[in-house]
């Protein structure tokens, strides 16, 4: 299926530097952004997004990706608005940094993925750095974990 519109929500410097980076590779479909209205209006006039909405809900609608390009606080809070709303063939990313959150004591990100049952919804979890000479493949913290090609689960 061919992506014919891309939804970017929270078009500050990342998600407006994303917005450029496609138009620059000539994506030749139409770019969405979701934010404030002064930052919509800044990402339309440099060029990073054809159109815009401050509702979320609203700027998905038509969108064959979706990427969240929001504080990571925000992010769990933004899958479950849309999430239900979304049609089984889009796919939703994000873009949210840690950084910020590393000064926080005590805080665990595993703590923030605490989010209401979606339909096929995964979020991943990235192992502890395995014992040297070994591997260790991401496992599920919530949801289904993917299937592979061959359809075996991996457990």
């Amino acid at each position: 299926m061919p992506i014919r519109q891309i939804t970017i929500i929270g078009t500050g410097l990342i998600g407006g530097s994303l917005g450029l980076a496609l138009k620059k590779k000539k994506f030749a479909g139409r770019i969405v952004g979701c934010d404030r209205e002064a930052t919509i209006e800044k990402a339309r006039m440099c060029g990073a997004i054809d159109a815009g909405t401050p509702n979320p809900g609203d700027s998905i609608h038509g969108s064959q990706v979706i990427v969240l390009a929001t504080p990571v606080l925000a992010i769990v809070d933004l899958i479950e608005r849309i999430g239900p709303g979304l049609p089984a063939k889009t796919l939703l990313t994000d873009v949210g940094s840690t950084t910020a959150l590393s000064g926080i004591p005590g805080l665990r990100l595993s703590s923030l993925m605490r989010v209401r049952r979606l339909p096929s919804v995964a979020i991943i979890k990235a192992p502890r750095r395995p014992a040297r000479g070994k591997t260790a493949a991401p496992r599920p913290i919530y949801g289904r974990a993917p299937r592979s090609r061959s359809g075996a689960s991996g457990r």
